[in-house]
């Protein structure tokens, strides 16, 4: 089913239609809003209200953009509405984006250790996340945790297509600097 076909048979509240934009986007929203507020419980309210907008909307989407670029440019524009009225703290303060997305990617039980070593690792990430540009980090979160396209990416922010891979480019870079010792099994603070 294309993604045309989809949001009109969404838009006619076909309810087979309607488990399958879930089961396609749901859990990529709710990944990218974890790592944009940090708290799960807010992250799931919002991936709610995104994902009802969504089906009420079904009949506004053109096709003139990948379906997953308008709904991740819903989500951006909740988030960012959510955020100036409840002024959410950015995850980069707050532990809970970490094990929140650690617990939503987990498989198989982990020993202890590893546990700790997921832990100290997605803190380190969070905080070198934290040091980016506002830019570079909703790049570097809508490509890791909405998995988007660049051109999707694109389409949703307002960027070009190139301004989307230097963003990514030099936000990766930027990491890459920071987080460097991990290779090595060394901890140096952020």
């Amino acid at each position: 089913m294309t993604d045309g076909q989809l949001m009109k048979a969404v838009a006619g509240q076909d309810p087979y239609a309607v488990r399958l934009l879930l089961d396609r986007y749901e859990h990529r929203v709710l990944k990218f809003l974890l790592g944009s507020v940090g708290n799960p419980e807010d992250a799931m309210d919002i991936t709610q209200e995104v994902m009802t907008r969504v089906c009420q909307k079904a009949s506004l989407y053109n096709g003139t953009a990948p379906l997953s670029a308008w709904i991740f440019r819903i989500a951006r524009n909740l988030y960012l509405d959510s955020r100036r009225r409840r002024n959410f703290k950015v995850h980069s303060e707050s532990v809970e984006f970490s094990d929140s997305l650690e617990n939503s990617i987990q498989v198989k039980a982990p020993s202890p250790e590893q546990i700790l070593l997921r832990k100290e690792t997605f803190t380190r990430i969070s905080k070198a996340i934290a040091c980016l540009s506002a830019r570079q980090q909703e790049v570097v979160r809508l490509r890791l945790l909405g998995e988007l396209s660049l051109d999707e990416i694109a389409d949703t922010v307002g960027l070009s297509s190139g301004g989307v891979k230097s963003t990514l480019h030099n936000a990766l870079k930027n990491l890459r600097a920071r987080l460097c010792d991990l290779e090595r099994n060394q901890y140096v603070e952020v």
